[in-house]
């Protein structure tokens, strides 16, 4: 790995994501610092768009939101200034869900943890105070300097009194920037692999609701009992252990599920399809579910008896997936046949147009068609649970005339749907 990181011209080191206010004039100077201090700091090309900021990097004439979201997909580090107002702002939250996305991608694909967001203090925020996903990012901020992580940046650059603190934050923060870039190597993506956008920060209540708990279910093969003319390669001990996207896909595809759901703040259970089976088929007040199904079961009769067995109930708070891959030479050479066992395993859930499968209008061929699809159908299950779920109205005389609400806006990401090369034909 080089020692100087560089990047294409077109393609910004890092993203500065921070609330907008008055005050943003302040911002800018210290992106235009940062910029500088990490141009000096690598051999990026003195052309080269060093930071992303919404208010200083827009081409005239172009939609925000388009830029945005094409930043988000190719920067390498996204860098968002904390402060109690940042996690109040839902676009704000959308942004660093976006980026989330990203990284959750890139890790299902490259083993490790990259550490490609850097978060740095505007104003000084309480731990108990931030949103879990925040939580989770480790950074020591007295790394920067005491009177930093005492006062933050803004009290730093608005105080000629701290003006070598300013100095000494704006070059340590660049140092952790570059090595976040260095050592993660972030994949850039499309805009359009971000799939629905959800508000990061967003805290769902301390005890989670029937319709905020989600149960993953793998209905997989194993590596003692594979289907006749599978490799054991994409299994494992357990049906969990699936990964049908190997071996560019470094974690099982039930984990991946489970972090997708999690960043848009359900609660997650991940079962097999035999543990998970009385679950499935209870109560629908107990939980979303979502059914991953391994195209090769219907190759084999004693594996397929209780799933096809499953697909004569009604459950429409479970939605199903069929993860297909294109690159997987096994599945390419008997997809024929797979996809006749499927039509005799699943033949209700199926013909459901909903239901993302290689027979449907909406196939999953790759991890990223996957990743996108998976909050579509997590959504379908729960505005069809809203629509059946009882109403509890409170007490109080009954309006002749009640006014009905449409469904809640669950986010449906930036409007303008674009890839990193221009607008989405889509």
């Amino acid at each position: 790995m080089s020692k100087y990181p560089t990047v294409e011209t077109s393609a910004p080191y890092f993203f500065l994501a921070y609330a907008h206010t008055p005050e943003s004039s302040w911002v800018s100077k210290l992106f235009k610092d940062l910029s500088a201090e990490i141009l000096e700091r690598t051999t990026l090309p003195t052309a080269a768009q060093v930071g992303f900021m919404d208010d200083s990097a827009i081409q005239l004439g172009r939609e925000w939101r388009e830029e945005v979201g094409v930043a988000l997909a190719n920067c390498r580090v996204f860098v968002p200034l904390y402060s109690p107002r940042y996690f109040t702002r839902e676009e704000c939250g959308r942004e660093w869900h976006a980026f989330a996305q990203r990284v959750l991608s890139h890790r299902a694909r490259v083993s490790g943890n990259p550490s490609a967001i850097v978060p740095a203090l505007w104003t000084p925020v309480d731990l108990e105070d931030m949103p879990e996903a925040a939580r989770r990012i480790q950074m020591n901020h007295r790394s920067l300097g005491a009177e930093y992580a005492r006062e933050g940046l803004y009290t730093l650059i608005k105080n000629s009194f701290y003006e070598q603190s300013y100095v000494t934050a704006v070059q340590e923060l660049a140092k952790h920037i570059i090595s976040a870039a260095e050592s993660s190597q972030l994949r850039s993506c499309r805009v359009s692999d971000f799939g629905t956008l959800h508000n990061a920060f967003h805290q769902p209540d301390r005890k989670t609701p029937a319709d905020r708990r989600l149960t993953v279910v793998v209905a997989a093969a194993t590596k003692d009992r594979l289907p006749p003319g599978r490799s054991s390669e994409y299994y494992g001990a357990s049906p969990q252990d699936w990964n049908p996207y190997h071996p560019h896909s470094q974690q099982t595809i039930g984990q991946y599920a489970s972090e997708i759901a999690r960043l848009h703040s359900y609660e997650t259970t991940l079962l097999s399809f035999d543990d998970g089976y009385e679950a499935l088929r209870g109560s629908r007040s107990s939980s979303l579910g979502i059914l991953l199904v391994d195209a090769w079961l219907g190759t084999d009769p004693d594996l397929s008896e209780k799933l096809h067995a499953f697909d004569d109930l009604e459950l429409d708070w479970l939605g199903t997936m069929v993860p297909w891959n294109q690159e997987d030479k096994e599945t390419r050479r008997r997809s024929d046949e797979l996809k006749r066992g499927l039509e005799r395993l699943l033949p209700n859930r199926l013909s459901d147009i909903r239901t993302p499968a290689p027979l449907s209008s909406l196939p999953i061929q790759t991890l990223e068609q996957f990743g996108a699809q998976l909050p579509r159908v997590i959504n379908g299950v729960l505005y069809r649970y809203l629509d059946r779920a009882q109403a509890h109205p409170p007490a109080g005389p009954t309006l002749s005339q009640p006014h009905l609400a449409g469904p809640p806006d669950y986010g449906s990401g930036w409007s303008s749907q674009t890839d990193a090369g221009g607008p989405d034909a889509d």
